[in-house]
């Protein structure tokens, strides 16, 4: 009669995390040692970064549309390339001590996420995007470049000025 062993949160593991390039390839692959209940953490908390980007990227996708839906509306113009669009990041996206590998991860992950909802929403709603007078559509993601504190201090102000 055997008896499997149950897997605990101490158990240790080596991890494998992949460094990507801008185009997506594997530039190295660092590995580091944790326990199960750490890579299980680490794992749940990349799988809500990753909701909470696709949430994001599709509602910015969403205002896209239905501003430039709007002006074509306002100020009517054959369809033409739009290739000025600076999409910030925001810095609720990336932790404040990020390193640069971190934070060209995200960017990369953020670019990724807007091309998908750009894709679907086009698919979706097809008709709605033949009336923003856009017929082709580039855009650059970019990080927020103040901390947080900076940015809360920021939103602090903004609404002591509005009050």
């Amino acid at each position: 009669m055997s008896r499997e062993r149950r897997l605990r949160a101490d158990d240790p593991r080596t991890v494998q995390t992949f460094v990507r390039d801008e185009k997506g390839r594997i530039t190295k692959i660092v590995e580091r040692q944790t326990t199960l209940g750490e890579d299980l953490e680490d794992q749940a908390e990349a799988q809500w970064l990753a909701d909470e980007i696709r949430r994001w990227a599709r509602a910015t996708v969403q205002d896209v549309r239905e501003v430039f839906t709007m002006m074509q509306r306002d100020d009517p113009h054959p369809p033409r390339p739009v290739t000025d669009n600076d999409i910030v990041i925001p810095a609720d996206f990336l932790h404040e001590d990020a390193d640069a590998d971190e934070r060209r991860q995200l960017v990369v992950a953020v670019g990724g996420a807007l091309t998908c909802a750009f894709d679907r929403d086009r698919a979706l709603h097809a008709d709605e995007w033949s009336r923003t007078g856009i017929s082709t559509l580039t855009f650059t993601a970019r990080l927020h470049d103040v901390s947080k504190a900076q940015a809360l201090a920021n939103v602090a102000a903004a609404q002591a000025l509005a009050t």
